[in-house]
């Protein structure tokens, strides 16, 4: 519940910085290294907003998936080790 709180108030100040800074209409000029476009400023923001957001998205899954990866690898040789745990004690016990 409180992860659900929280995403909330990030979109809703994201939504609200978005809707503050719709009221600039501001040109600027963008300069790819193939191309040049013009924008107004509330749109430019926007996008590398959006696309921020995409990448570092992207990064955390590709981040999570690595580690429950490595996880489930951990898991499978804690039990591993238990299973040969178990049997070296029931070999020392019929001793």
């Amino acid at each position: 519940m409180k992860k659900i709180i929280y995403f909330l108030v990030v979109v809703s100040f994201a939504v609200f910085a978005l809707v503050l800074s719709s009221q600039n209409d501001q040109s600027i000029t963008l300069n790819y290294i193939l191309a040049k476009q013009d924008l107004i400023l509330s749109q430019a923001l926007a996008v590398f907003f959006i696309a921020g957001v995409i990448l570092a998205s992207l990064a955390w899954w590709v981040f999570l998936s690595r580690a429950k990866f490595k996880s489930i690898q951990q898991n499978k040789k804690i039990k591993q080790l238990i299973q040969e745990n178990d049997y070296l004690r029931i070999q020392l016990k019929d001793q």
